[in-house]
């Protein structure tokens, strides 16, 4: 059974098994989409013209990711906006095979985990080549240049 998992970036990276730590909280809504809130001693809100403060959970959800079941070749786990590099058996990257810097992507209309500027699914890249997590969108962008 694959593994249901989350992250989420906020000013860092959050993952789902911080959940009941008491600092992050990840939950379904009945749309189906994932909010994430932290804990916050000093919510501010005004009530009755009057400004009160209270400890409660906030919801901050930016950007939420999801684990793809994949590991990389050093047991890393791969998640959505990751950066990775595939390479052949050699460990370089061949431009006139499926080789290269990529960003993972869920691809909704075909229903599988892709490799951008690769454009082959993360499942077929890992039978014959090797893949590497280096990075994600938000803490490296620098690598996708």
């Amino acid at each position: 059974m694959r593994e249901i998992k989350f992250r989420a970036w906020i000013e860092q990276m959050v993952y789902t098994e911080n959940y009941g730590s008491g600092e992050y909280d990840f939950s379904f809504e009945p749309d189906g989409s994932i909010l994430v809130s932290v804990w916050n001693d000093e919510i501010h809100k005004v009530a009755g013209g009057e400004d009160v403060t209270y400890p409660g959970w906030e919801a901050v959800t930016k950007d939420v990711m999801q684990f793809t079941g994949f590991k990389d070749k050093n047991g890393k786990e791969v998640y959505e906006s990751d950066i990775v590099k595939v390479t052949n058996e050699n460990d370089v990257i061949n431009l006139d095979s499926d080789t290269g810097i990529g960003v993972i992507e869920w691809l909704e209309k075909w229903g599988f985990w892709n490799i951008s500027k690769i454009e082959n699914s993360l499942g077929d890249i890992r039978y014959n080549h090797y893949v590497e997590v280096i990075g994600n969108i938000y803490e490296n962008p620098e690598l996708m240049k």
